[in-house]
């Protein structure tokens, strides 16, 4: 399908199911210049508002064996964008914009994670002790169980603006993504979990928003982002030649139990906010050892953060082969 405009709905009969606006199980699907977008003016049966049941709603999904191309499209706060599982993905040229919860409705698990709230209330920030699950997220692009025997997924030359999550690398995946932009990532431009191994090449990760439109009479704001790149649960893959712009949180962050090759990656504009930065690592660890870690052993109790191109040179070794005492803790 091409040069087509989808509104989603944002009622359905049975909310509790993901629900695609376009999809393929077992097939072949080809989306280019596509506008998808939510109803605003719809009827949400109660869930928050436009876009309150968001972690369901889905652009374009591929299942079982499909074959799917992306292309030229711009997704506009349609909960996720792209979800692969299982299948093979060309995903190219794509403006995939405001996926992401915390923009249709407060959540507070960003809070609780990244430090601020929707409206940047510290007091906010602070009561909040939700324990909704982290992976409910809205991300960009999706993928998981995918392999060279299932297809090749390349996700290339897109630009993904103020989402959750940029790419998620779920369990067994191994998406290329080469060339983006990602921006503004609310949680994390990259999240990698499960064994994925992503090749993440030649992409520039920027902690805020180019070419943020001003409201008039409003003061221009700068917006709390969290980190640009996560590894957690025995990732592996390649994080080579990206830039990071701009970040006051780690621009990357890396579980113990990973081993991803870390070369050729540079750093502007990096200042740590050290409290807020504390206050995510604490937070994080122990969100995710509820949700992940508790199977992996007190390995993935420890991370490695990168925030300089001397930083990664002194840990790249370190991070590839694993220290003498990761090594102990799995004897």
């Amino acid at each position: 399908m091409e040069d087509s405009e989808f509104v989603q709905s944002l009622s359905s009969s049975d909310s509790s199911h993901p629900q695609a606006t376009v999809s393929a199980t077992g097939s072949s699907l080809r989306v280019r210049r596509c506008y998808v977008h939510p109803d605003e003016g719809g009827d949400d049966d109660g869930e928050g508002g436009v876009g309150g049941a968001a972690a369901r709603r889905q652009a374009v999904a591929l299942t079982a064996g499909s074959a799917g191309e992306v292309e030229g499209c711009y997704l506009f706060r349609t909960g996720n964008g792209v979800a692969c599982a299982g299948s093979e993905l060309s995903c190219r040229r794509n403006l995939v914009a405001e996926c992401a919860r915390r923009l249709c409705s407060p959540t507070a698990l960003l809070a609780e994670l990244l430090g601020g709230s929707a409206s940047n209330s510290d007091s906010a920030t602070e009561s909040s002790e939700d324990e909704e699950d982290t992976l409910g997220l809205c991300t960009a692009v999706s993928v998981r169980e995918t392999s060279s025997s299932s297809g090749k997924v390349a996700v290339a030359e897109n630009r993904f603006v103020r989402c959750d999550v940029g790419l998620h690398a779920g369990k067994d995946s191994a998406p290329g993504l080469r060339a983006n932009v990602v921006e503004a990532s609310a949680f994390t431009g990259v999240f990698a979990e499960c064994g994925a191994k992503p090749n993440v090449v030649d992409n520039s990760f920027l902690a805020q928003q180019q070419q943020q439109q001003q409201v008039p009479g409003r003061k221009k704001r700068k917006s709390r982002t969290g980190l640009g790149v996560l590894l957690v649960l025995g990732s592996r893959g390649m994080l080579a030649r990206n830039s990071f712009s701009d970040y006051d949180l780690s621009p990357v962050m890396c579980f113990a139990s990973c081993r991803p090759l870390l070369t050729g990656n540079s750093y502007s504009g990096v200042s740590l906010d050290r409290a807020r930065q504390q206050r995510m690592e604490a937070r994080m660890r122990r969100s995710f050892r509820r949700e992940l870690f508790e199977a992996s052993g007190p390995g993935d109790a420890r991370f490695y953060i990168v925030d300089s191109e001397e930083c990664e040179k002194e840990i790249r070794d370190l991070v590839l082969k694993g220290s003498e005492e990761e090594k102990n803790d799995k004897k």
